[in-house]
């Protein structure tokens, strides 16, 4: 005769495998990667793909450009950079582009910095800027240039930075249009500092290639360009004649130049194939003196241009961009402070089937955006194995990085408020 199963034992079973998998303790654990990496990523890559096949689609003509010339200044703030600078002179004097001039604004090297420059000055190939008061700072050091500067469309490259061959060649092609007033340059890493190769630059190269290839395009479309990259700037020569010159008191001239440029309501454009070749940091150390001068960067120009919000002299679109810059990258931030160390207990109690779902989700986005950024084919191999790696390692670490940043200069603009109170 057969036992007679206990109903209330099965039930029990099949209540305890379900609860662990409820749909509300997914949906709790989702909603910060959702809004930080999955969803963002995902969204713009499904956009730029459905507008990618649409043009093919519709066979879209493609009316070639006049060739024209307009005069490039070529500008290079250099400070105790002897290492890099006279590649990046020479990657200039190699472009064929005719119509053209360098000018370098060394600023209080104590190196042999102004020595290598000098040698190209006196063969009348580049002008030679001494402005010793800036001292390392960027913007303080490019104003000078600017005035100097004859030319219709104003270049700024880093002192470790190598353009491409053709880079000049294609810059003119993306201001025919009036409405046109900046660019950013492609920039791509050629190695770590002193041509150092491993595991640190190489997660570099990844980020710098999926934030250029899916963050640039899709601010092109939709004209929605936060920060033009400050290694390969281009902006019409008569934008700074609207905006004013770059503010010598913030450290990330690229973020603090376009959101100046954003009032102006006109278009900046991703030049993509106006290719630069730039240095990074080859050791964690490095990397992290790198990040947190970003970020502390970031929250002096956030504060100087607070007003954007309700400026109607910015698109909407613009003002919609900045307040996802606040949410996403500041409040967001701060809030995975509290949310990744309890996602981390409870993982370490139980691996259940929502980590794993998380996991799959965030590994697939970033795969397919491995391949939409459309690396070559020998390179996508190496990069497939480092996904992990930037998933568990160097996406949460450089995150947290960013708001080390941003909390040192929050601190910093407290005590200062409070020692004028006082």
């Amino acid at each position: 005769m057969m036992e007679m199963i206990d109903i209330n034992i099965l039930e029990t079973a099949y209540s305890g495998h379900f609860n662990s998998f409820s749909i509300n303790s997914l949906l709790l654990l989702l909603i910060f990667p959702l809004l930080f990496d999955i969803g963002r990523v995902s969204l713009k890559m499904i956009i730029l793909i459905i507008l990618r096949i649409k043009n093919k689609l519709t066979k879209k003509i493609i009316i070639p450009h006049t060739k024209t010339n307009p005069k490039l200044s070529i500008m290079i703030p250099a400070h105790n950079e002897e290492q890099y600078i006279q590649e990046a002179i020479e990657s200039i004097l190699n472009s064929p582009y005719p119509n053209k001039e360098i000018i370098i604004v060394d600023d209080g090297s104590t190196d042999d910095t102004r020595k290598i420059i000098k040698k190209y000055v006196n063969k009348g190939l580049v002008k030679l800027i001494c402005h010793n008061k800036a001292k390392g700072s960027k913007p303080a050091a490019l104003n000078p240039a600017l005035s100097h500067a004859t030319g219709d469309i104003i270049v700024i490259i880093d002192a470790d930075s190598v353009i491409d061959k053709d880079a000049l060649d294609n810059i003119p092609k993306y201001f025919e249009d009036e409405t046109v007033i900046a660019a950013a340059g492609h920039v791509k890493i050629k190695s770590g500092d002193d041509g150092i190769e491993n595991i640190i630059t190489r997660l570099q190269r990844y980020e710098y290639t999926q934030s250029i290839e899916l963050g640039k395009k899709f601010g092109t479309i939709f004209n929605t360009m936060m920060g033009m990259s400050g290694a390969f700037l281009i902006i019409k020569r008569d934008a700074f004649e609207k905006v004013g010159r770059f503010n010598d008191d913030v450290r990330v001239e690229d973020f603090d130049i376009t959101l100046k440029l954003r009032r102006l309501g006109k278009k900046i454009l991703f030049a993509q194939d106006a290719l630069v070749y730039t240095y990074c940091p080859n050791n964690l150390k490095s990397l992290v003196k790198q990040r947190l001068y970003w970020s502390e960067g970031e929250v002096e120009a956030v504060l100087k241009h607070k007003n954007i919000i309700k400026d109607s002299r910015y698109l909407l679109r613009n003002r919609f961009s900045f307040l996802e810059f606040l949410f996403t990258d500041i409040i967001l931030g701060y809030a995975s402070l509290v949310y990744l160390p309890i996602l981390i207990l409870t993982m370490l109690d139980e691996i259940r089937i929502e980590y794993v779902i998380l996991f799959s989700l965030y590994l697939m986005s970033q795969i397919t955006t491995l391949f939409y950024a459309g690396f070559k084919s020998k390179r996508i191999r190496s990069y497939l194995c480092i996904i992990p790696l930037i998933l568990l390692f160097y996406s949460p670490f450089t995150r947290m990085v960013r708001l080390v940043g941003f909390t040192k200069m929050f601190v910093k603009i407290l005590r200062n408020k409070i020692s004028t109170i006082t």
